[in-house]
């Protein structure tokens, strides 16, 4: 069963408190793998190291790549060892890779997690992630069904998707990127770097205040 513990290009979904834990326990239940996709939501992302963290529920594997090379391409999947052993056999070595270890992105990869831990991103990630939910939720007017998310991975649901391309248009005319979620096109996504601090924050939630108003 494999599964992201928040939806990203899924309309950033942020799963119900008892789901995750229902998850793991009928995947015990038939002897079924429960696996994580954190390529987007790990690393610090939604206010934890990873997401999982937020229901306490563990995967069996757990898939990681983007942040994890600190700006280097790099993947990999995580798991305990009886797991990983069935890649070791039938045939031996069954699991390989053309640029599996390459030194310069583990390096990469390695580094950017000493800045992450040194630094706290993700416990600064959690704080500016609620202000700027509250910030969002206090916009005026109509045309905004919902917005949520956990730490710096945020999601404005619009009334339609005609709404969210208009606000994604009038946010770059203040110099503001943002862009629809892949399967859910009335979703804009927000996702800030990490190092993102309050000042900021509030820089670019005064520019999405003017783009909002001139899409209302």
């Amino acid at each position: 069963v494999i599964v992201e513990p928040i939806q990203a290009e899924g309309g950033v979904q942020v799963p119900k408190e008892e789901f995750l834990l229902a998850l793991r326990r009928r995947c015990d239940e038939v002897g079924a793998l429960l696996l994580f996709d954190e390529v987007q939501t790990g690393f610090g992302r939604t206010g934890k190291l990873f997401a999982f963290e937020h229901w306490g529920v563990v995967p069996d594997v757990l898939c990681l790549a983007k942040a994890l090379g600190g700006g280097m391409p790099l993947g990999a999947f995580v798991s305990r060892p009886e797991v990983m052993h069935t890649l070791a056999v039938n045939p031996p070595l069954s699991h390989v890779t053309t640029f599996g270890g390459h030194p310069v992105c583990c390096a990469a990869g390695l580094a950017g997690l000493r800045v992450l831990l040194r630094e706290r991103l993700p416990e600064r990630a959690a704080l500016l992630g609620q202000r700027l939910l509250e910030a969002l939720r206090e916009l005026p007017g109509r045309g905004i069904r919902e917005v949520r998310g956990k730490g710096l991975l945020v999601g404005i649901e619009f009334e339609n998707e005609t709404l969210a391309q208009a606000f994604v248009r009038n946010c770059l005319k203040h110099r503001l990127i943002v862009g629809v979620t892949l399967h859910i096109p009335a979703v804009v996504r927000l996702a800030p770097p990490l190092s993102l601090t309050q000042e900021e924050l509030e820089e670019g939630l005064h520019r999405l205040r003017r783009a909002w108003q001139e899409t209302v």
